[in-house]
């Protein structure tokens, strides 16, 4: 089900696996969260919120195969498919029990040997929050803006510009943090999906990086130059990564 989700497919077979439970998950969250305080939350394991990602990335997908026009709605109308995706991942954001969360799972603490330990559960956990960034990247991806742009011209809303920019700051930031973290813990990464998302990233940050702030451009050079050597870390593994570069 999810590589299909991950490939984008939209047919009767994804229809119907969608229908199908949720798989248990093997591995744990950290002990390290107390769920006494929260209450109507149902923990179905780190697996199940990668599959539901998984079904907003298809999404993704197909709006990006689009260049970003899916009919007559623009993406601020609240109708249109980029306002439905972005409704999808805020829900999403609601129903994740807070032991998955970022604060609670807590990274930034952990040693490599203890996440080596516990693969089962870090390997789907950094899935997870690559799916989540890089969706948001793409849905206000530069390009696609320009498009946007092209089509409505003057009509398009100063506040919707403003929360793109935003958007793309702040989700750029995470994906860049997360190749530095691995980079600093020494911890290995297999999955090539990790790589294709630093490679959406990297043509966001090879955009941004034309401005005449030279601070700015920089930063962006940098972040685009950590995204290629990453997705090159996989090229001897997975040819895929290196025809990517």
């Amino acid at each position: 089900m999810l590589l299909r989700q991950l490939y984008g497919y939209h047919d009767r077979l994804s229809s119907r696996l969608s229908d199908l439970p949720y798989p248990e998950s093997v591995g744990k969250p950290p002990e390290n969260f107390d769920n006494t305080s929260v209450t109507n939350v149902v923990d179905r394991g780190i697996v199940a919120y990668v599959l539901r990602l998984g079904k907003i990335w298809s999404r993704v997908s197909s709006y990006l195969n689009s260049h970003g026009d899916l009919g007559d709605q623009p993406p601020w109308s609240p109708q249109s498919e980029y306002a439905e995706i972005m409704a999808m991942l805020s829900h999403l954001g609601v129903d994740m029990p807070p032991a998955h969360r970022y604060n609670s799972a807590r990274p930034g603490d952990r040693t490599a040997a203890f996440l080596e330990s516990n693969r089962a559960y870090w390997g789907p956990w950094f899935l997870s929050r690559f799916l989540y960034h890089t969706a948001l990247c793409a849905l206000n991806h530069p390009l696609l803006i320009s498009l946007q742009l092209r089509k409505f011209g003057a009509l398009i809303p100063d506040v919707f510009l403003l929360q793109s920019s935003y958007l793309l700051s702040t989700h750029t930031n995470w994906i860049s943090h997360y190749l530095t973290y691995f980079s600093t813990k020494g911890y290995k990464v297999s999955d090539p999906f990790l790589g294709y998302c630093a490679a959406i990233v990297a043509t966001v940050e090879l955009q941004l990086s034309f401005t005449d702030d030279l601070e700015a451009r920089l930063k962006k050079q940098e972040s685009f130059s950590r995204c290629v050597a990453f997705v090159e870390g996989f090229g001897d593994k997975w040819p895929h990564m290196s025809q990517i570069v």
